[in-house]
């Protein structure tokens, strides 16, 4: 959604920096899973979380700029919060959990699963939400 809302933007910097926040919050999710250890886990979700806070602060501008209208405004914050919120929420099953990272997991742990079903969603709603433009 991001990369569509700004593909027509000639504000380079900005529009740069809004991308890569919004491609840092899946590649720091898959990033920390694959560290290994759940503390790493842990860290890089936190990074993944305020990539999302990032993307939230960038629309800001964007929408100061008249560079988005106040709907796709609307539409891609509303997708940077849940997205923080649930990756909160990931954060938190984890601290609780007594999954201690992929090192130490069984193979058919089901985080794991769940992860992967997750990212795969996310992936899918990522496809479906392509024509979101300005």
């Amino acid at each position: 959604m991001v990369y569509g809302m700004c593909s027509l933007w000639k504000d380079y910097s900005l529009k740069d920096q809004i991308q890569r926040a919004a491609v840092s919050v899946l590649s720091n999710l898959a990033e920390g899973f694959e560290r290994g250890t759940k503390d790493e886990l842990i860290a890089f979700w936190y990074i993944a979380r305020g990539s999302c806070g990032e993307v939230r602060a960038q629309l800001y501008v964007a929408l100061d700029l008249g560079y988005v209208d106040k709907h796709t405004f609307d539409l891609i914050y509303d997708k940077a919060d849940f997205t923080a919120r649930l990756i909160a929420r990931l954060i938190a099953g984890y601290k609780l959990g007594s999954y201690g990272g992929q090192k130490r997991a069984d193979p058919k742990y089901q985080e794991k699963l769940d992860f992967e079903k997750y990212v795969k969603e996310l992936a899918n709603q990522s496809e479906n939400n392509k024509g979101v433009t300005q």
